[in-house]
């Protein structure tokens, strides 16, 4: 008798510890699945991560080759500048030139001419060969703001052409 209880309580011990290992073979295969899922999850983010950087590297090196060439283009207009307002000077000072030749020619016809009344003349002469020479100058000073202004404005209308494209 004691034989068949054993072997009645052993097989009632077998079927609670086979229901106890199903139920844990269940639980692990729902633990792995998630476990699963969410590591295919985070790859899942990890390739849109990198695509979105990928994304943007390639953004930004479009933009850096952009603002290079604006910056050459920028370089360029203000060495147009420079070269603009370097030849405004050499305008004005040939103009300058050229009125002082003119006037001086003038003056020594205009001495020609008056000799005899040297007297009157001499210090009139003074007086207007000041007067040219100031002439000369101020004129040969307003072509080189002119010339300057020109340039300047030259070189902002080509700064603003550049930001619009």
């Amino acid at each position: 008798m004691i034989l068949s209880e054993l072997r009645a309580n052993l097989w009632r011990y077998a079927c609670i510890a086979a229901a106890v290992l199903a139920v844990a073979a269940v639980l692990g295969a729902l633990y792995f699945r998630g476990s699963a899922y969410s590591a295919r999850a985070d790859r899942d983010a990890a390739v849109h991560e990198r695509d979105q950087a990928r994304s943007d590297r390639d953004a930004l090196v479009e933009l850096i080759a952009i603002e290079r060439s604006k910056a050459a283009e920028y370089a360029r207009i203000a060495t147009e500048y420079e070269q603009d307002k370097a030849r405004a000077d050499e305008v004005a000072t040939a103009t300058a030139d050229s009125l002082r030749a003119g006037n001086l020619r003038l003056r020594h016809e205009i001495g020609a001419l008056y000799t005899a009344q040297l007297s009157g003349a001499a210090a009139h002469s003074a007086e207007l060969a000041g007067a040219a020479e100031r002439g000369a100058e101020l004129a040969g000073a307003a072509i080189a703001v002119g010339a300057a202004c020109d340039a300047r404005d030259r070189a902002w209308r080509a700064v603003a052409e550049e930001d619009r494209k």
